[in-house]
């Protein structure tokens, strides 16, 4: 959770709008209107009461006291002036402009608003995410700000909006409070770590947790072992996006393999993984996220030479390119 609040469960409507700016819009498309800017669309998803709505649903959903609703409610309009002041002093920036810094000033939010939480609050916290990651707080009903998003583009933009992801909202966004690290072969140019996940960890943010306390800068890494539920995704090339596929319920992890690798020198987790649902069937696709029951068995290789990865505008992906340095 502390990784990012991208896709996160504060969702006020600039998120939306970022989420917009990442999506193709068959309405515009057809008729070839002018899309609106960024500021202009934060001026029409935005209403004064979105704040309100927001601190009522934190407030159902953590169980918030009264004292704590008055410190978010500060903190959550603080973030709104700040992505206001963002949006007004760049009017002609690019999503890929604006998307990393509302990002910084989300993730500021979030760990203001995380580090107020109780233990229990903090559970609760992690069951939001689990149902978010399977698109259950976008099946609930829409409110005035999100059902104005959903006008500006086509009739369809808010499934649309909780069925995909962008590569720039897919990373990890939660904790892995149990993990587990041994180095088992100290000493050697490359190190070879058994990361152990148990019981209600999210493994894909443990791993980031992972690489960056390591200070990996190039590694690879199999795992097997099983999940209570998962988030996995499928790239549409055309919409630049994952397609989220949720995994509901005990899977087993009949494997998983990925890479770490440095993206404007933090270290960038990528994996895949298939599961095997109670009948034997698979499914497999991208880990978004992966919620650890009872265990996840890591071997991680990290290697001496660092690798790098670039943005390429032609995918919205960040992807390895050796020639880097």
């Amino acid at each position: 959770m502390l990784a990012s609040m991208r896709n996160r469960w504060f969702t006020p409507p600039y998120a939306a709008v970022i989420l917009m700016l990442g999506m193709s819009c068959p309405a515009v498309a057809q008729d070839n209107r002018t899309q609106p800017s960024a500021r202009q669309q934060l001026q029409q998803v935005h209403a004064p009461q979105s704040i309100d709505q927001e601190l009522a649903r934190l407030t159902k959903d953590l169980e918030l006291t009264p004292e704590q609703q008055q410190q978010v409610r500060v903190l959550l309009q603080q973030h709104h002036d700040k992505i206001q002041a963002l949006l007004d002093n760049n009017p002609k920036a690019t999503r890929q402009d604006l998307a990393p810094q509302i990002h910084a000033i989300s993730d500021e939010t979030h760990r203001k608003i995380h580090a107020l939480l109780t233990d229990h609050q903090k559970e609760l916290e992690r069951a939001m995410q689990h149902r978010e990651h399977n698109g259950e707080e976008n099946r609930r009903p829409a409110s005035p700000a999100t059902a104005t998003s959903r006008d500006l583009s086509s009739s369809n933009l808010h499934e649309t909006a909780g069925d995909y992801v962008s590569p720039l909202e897919s990373g990890p966004r939660g904790e892995a409070p149990k993990m587990q690290v041994q180095l088992l072969n100290p000493g050697e140019p490359t190190k070879q770590y058994a990361v152990i996940f148990y019981q209600g960890d999210e493994a894909f943010s443990g791993l980031l947790e992972f690489a960056q306390k390591h200070k990996v800068t190039s590694a690879h890494f199999t795992a097997i072992g099983a999940l209570s539920g998962a988030t996995l995704g499928w790239f549409d090339p055309q919409r630049k996006m994952y397609k989220k596929i949720p995994i509901d319920g005990q899977h087993e992890v009949i494997g998983m393999s990925g890479d770490i690798a440095l993206y404007q020198g933090k270290p960038v987790v990528h994996a895949h993984m298939m599961v095997g649902s109670p009948d034997g069937t698979t499914r497999a696709g991208h880990v978004l996220a992966a919620y650890v029951s009872p265990t996840l068995e890591v071997m991680v290789s990290v290697d001496p030479i660092a690798m790098h990865k670039r943005f390429d505008p032609a995918t919205d992906l960040t992807l390895i390119d050796p020639a880097l340095k």
